[in-house]
C-alpha cells in the first residue's frame, strides 16, 4: 500500500489522480478528513459515501454535477458546503427515496 491519500473537500482533488484510486482509498481520505476536523456529525459512512460519489461525478466531469457545484459556488457556497449540501439533503422519513427526492428539473434521480 502506498501513502495515504490526502482530501480536503475545499480544494478538487486531481481528477486523474482521484478516478486512479481505489474506492476504498477515496472513502478512507474523506473519513480522514472528517475525522480530523472532528466532523462527525451524523452518520460517517454515509456521509463518505456521498462525498465520495459526488467529487467522482465532479472528476469525471458529468456535467449536471459540475453546474450544480458551479451554481452552488456561485450562490455563495464554499466548496465544502456545496458538497456538504449534497450530503445533508433532506430525506423522507425512513430516509426512503421518494418523488420530492428527484432532481426537480428532470427527476432523474442525480443533482441536476
Amino acid at each position: 500500500m502506498g501513502p495515504a491519500m490526502r482530501y480536503d473537500p475545499m480544494i478538487a482533488p486531481d481528477a486523474t489522480l482521484w478516478l486512479a484510486a481505489p474506492d476504498a482509498d477515496r472513502l478512507e481520505a474523506i473519513r480522514r478528513y472528517h475525522k480530523k476536523e472532528k466532523l462527525r456529525g451524523g452518520r460517517l459512512e454515509l456521509h463518505a459515501a456521498i462525498h465520495a460519489a459526488v467529487e467522482t461525478q465532479l472528476a469525471e466531469g458529468h456535467p449536471a454535477a459540475v453546474a450544480a457545484m458551479d451554481r452552488l459556488i456561485g450562490e455563495g457556497l464554499d466548496r465544502h458546503e456545496a458538497l456538504a449540501s449534497w450530503v445533508s439533503s433532506p430525506r423522507p422519513r425512513g430516509g426512503r427515496a421518494s418523488r420530492s427526492n428527484l432532481c426537480r428539473r428532470c427527476e432523474c434521480n442525480d443533482v441536476c
